[in-house]
């Protein structure tokens, strides 16, 4: 129940509003995961931008970044123990992990974990990278194909 609750949250943050204060927010925190021009991969991290909407009279505003996706959004679930070798993101997409907890490893060495709540923009496309399901439970993410510069 716990998953649903968070997937439909995460669903309705992508839901197109209409920014009313035209103010922009802080952002989104992200990790992205790109490959250089000599094809190593790597982390930088990054802020999607938002805009501050009322969602309700009198609330505070929240933000909110209307997405350029091509809606071939998928859900992926990897078992406990899964590990995908060497693999580039086959478009840029964006990672939303709502369960367990992933190891991705960049070409450049450096290895990271995701869990509940991580976002990743996945860019890379030279040897690309690892990825190893973390501990005992399922690791589930939303991927959500993006279209043009990261789509923001």
């Amino acid at each position: 129940m716990k998953t649903i609750k968070t997937l439909f949250f995460a669903l309705t943050l992508l839901l197109p509003l209409t920014t009313v204060s035209g103010e922009e927010l802080a952002g989104l925190g992200y990790t992205r995961l790109y490959t250089d021009a000599s094809g190593v991969s790597h982390f930088s991290e990054g802020l999607i931008p938002l805009d501050s909407v009322v969602l309700q009279e009198g609330a505070r505003p929240a933000g909110i970044h209307n997405l350029v996706t091509d809606s071939r959004a998928t859900l992926l679930m990897l078992e406990p123990g899964a590990f995908e070798d060497w693999h580039p993101s086959p478009d840029a997409q964006l990672l939303l992990v709502i369960q367990g907890i992933s190891e991705v490893g960049v070409s450049d060495g450096e290895v990271r974990q995701f869990g509940p709540g991580s976002v990743l923009v996945m860019e890379d496309t030279g040897k690309g990278h690892t990825t190893r399901t973390v501990g005992s439970e399922n690791h589930v993410a939303i991927l959500i194909p993006l279209v043009g510069e990261r789509g923001f």
